[in-house]
Order: C-alpha cells, then sequence, then structure tokens
C-alpha cells in the first residue's frame, strides 16, 4: 500500500460517522477562494476522498477532559469504527499513560480493527511503546518523537513508523515558543536520525492555519513547509484544519506534475539498459528511489 500524503488530526470529540464527508465540504468551500491550475483535480479528490488517513486524537486535539466525558467519547468512537466509517485509514492518538482509553476504545469496538493504527504521544522510552502494541495486537502502533529523551534510544523503539512532533520537541529542548517552527534546524536534525532508523517516517504540521478573511498566509506557508518535508524525504505529514486539505493537494499535484516526466525518462532509459542520460547517472538504486516516485506521483495523479 502506497504511504497515504498525510494524516489528520480531529478532536475526539468532533469524530462523527460522517466526519470525511463534513471535512470535505468545509474544504471544498476554502478551494472557491484558492487559485491553483489542478483546481478541478483538488475538487474532485475533495470530494471523493478528502482524508486518506485519520486520527481520533484524544491527546492536543481534545484538552483535559473530566474522565467520565473520556470514557464517554472513547466508547462513541470505538462503535462508530466498529460500524465504518469510510475512511481509507483510522487510527487514534491517545494521552501519554492513556491505555484505559485505548481499551475503552477497543472494547466496544469489539476487536483491533483492520489496518487500525495507535498513535503513542510523549514517547521517553521504547518498554512505552511496547506496553500498547501488547494491549493491541495486530494494530500499527506509531511513536511521536516529540521529547529529548527518546533521541537516545530511536533505534530500539520497536514501532511500525515514526511521527514527528516538532513544537513539544522544541519546548522540551528549550527553544522560546516565538523560535518554534516545523523547519527548526533541530527538527530538521531529528527528522534525519528518524530516517537513518529505517522506519516509514511522517512529519508534523504547519501550525499558521488558512482560516479567516485572508487565509493565503496560511496556506503559502503550509506549502512551503510541504515541500521542504518533501525535499528532506518526509512524503506524509499531519494537516490539522480542512482548509489545509487545499494547499495540500495542490502542493503535492504540482511537485508530481512537475517531476514525474524527467523521473519517467530516466526510468524508461535505465530499463533500456542504459545507465547514462545525458549528464545524468543512474544506477539501481537510484532507480529504486526513482519508481517509488513515480508510484507515489501515480497514486495521487491518477484519481
Amino acid at each position: 500500500m502506497t504511504q497515504p500524503v498525510h494524516v489528520f488530526y480531529g478532536g475526539a470529540h468532533l469524530f462523527r460517522p460522517d466526519i470525511a464527508e463534513k471535512i470535505g465540504g468545509v474544504a471544498l468551500r476554502a478551494l472557491a477562494g484558492f487559485s491553483s491550475p489542478f483546481r478541478d483535480q483538488i475538487a474532485a479528490k475533495l470530494k471523493a476522498e478528502p482524508v486518506e488517513d485519520y486520527r481520533i486524537d484524544f491527546e492536543d486535539g481534545y484538552g483535559d477532559r473530566p474522565p467520565a466525558e473520556e470514557d464517554a467519547d472513547a466508547r462513541r468512537c470505538g462503535r462508530i469504527v466498529a460500524a465504518g466509517t469510510g475512511l481509507p485509514a483510522v487510527g487514534i492518538r491517545i494521552k501519554r499513560h492513556g491505555l484505559r482509553t485505548l481499551e475503552i476504545f477497543l472494547d466496544s469496538a469489539g476487536a483491533v480493527p483492520p489496518g487500525f493504527r495507535v498513535t503513542v504521544p510523549k514517547v521517553e522510552h521504547p518498554d512505552e511503546v511496547a506496553q500498547v502494541a501488547a494491549a493491541c495486537p495486530g494494530a500499527h502502533v506509531e511513536a511521536l518523537i516529540e521529547t529529548a529523551p527518546v533521541l537516545r534510544h530511536l533505534p530500539e523503539i520497536l514501532a511500525d513508523s515514526l511521527h514527528l512532533g516538532p513544537y513539544d520537541l522544541l519546548a522540551s529542548l528549550g527553544i522560546p515558543a516565538a523560535f518554534q517552527h516545523l523547519h527548526h534546524p533541530a527538527c530538521t536534525s531529528v527528522r534525519l536520525q528518524m530516517l537513518l532508523t529505517g522506519k516509514p517516517v511522517v512529519d508534523g504540521p504547519t501550525k499558521l492555519l488558512p482560516v479567516g478573511a485572508d487565509p493565503q498566509a496560511g496556506w503559502t506557508r503550509h506549502r512551503e513547509d510541504i515541500l521542504r518535508s518533501l525535499s528532506e524525504g518526509f512524503y506524509q505529514s499531519w494537516d490539522i484544519h480542512p482548509a489545509q486539505l487545499v494547499s495540500r493537494y495542490a502542493t503535492l499535484m504540482e511537485f508530481y506534475a512537475d517531476h514525474l516526466p524527467a523521473v519517467r525518462e530516466r526510468l524508461a532509459n535505465f530499463e533500456g539498459a542504459a545507465t547514462r542520460l545525458g549528464a545524468q547517472f543512474d544506477d539501481a538504486s537510484t532507480v529504486r528511489g526513482l519508481r517509488a516516485f513515480a508510484a507515489r506521483a501515480d497514486h495521487l495523479l491518477s484519481r
């Protein structure tokens, strides 16, 4: 399965059976104020499959709520997932030490849903991830890399993927809030360490949202962050507002449309038993990367 282009986080209190349709509707209304040569393709994507990967968030997007309310939301969300949501992929982000919420959710769902994801926040030691994995065998377990202590243990974490939590990470390193951003040099360093583990990786969110009377600043920042993440080998990152889906798909469609012709030419040249196209030399390892790029492009542009 091709890696989703994003993961959308929404507070558990907002989760409903028609959540994808609601998010898509908000994004389509935002698209009315957005200019792109891929406007028709973006609209089609937002109507057919606005969200590729969704997290029911019981952490930052949920806030501090009474235990009884969190238990009730866990039961309700578990029943919704068990009944089917139409989402291509869905999971839950629990609070740190939030095994109770996970257990209530799974009990209401009746079992670990196929392809289910569990995101473990603020990991400090591999044992925390192992404990969650043991509680939900068969689930895809994700470790959020957002504390300084965990950086010493990255290769030891037995998670299925690693997600960057940039703002908690920067705060844990003592970086003032005014200077925290997704591509701070500290985040770039941690991204490289995550990539070197060989696990699938996911980048964090853009916090400047495209909302209000002039959403352009938020869309511009989101585009810049997406392109920078792509250049650093992160093909999936968080979205936290429906209007960000507009800049997400516009940026990716432009990126892949711009680069895909050259990628296909290099692949055709290599498969014709040549290793050089002009001044460009390609070997087998490079071609593996070209094929992966083409698969990601086809995943998005063929829909």
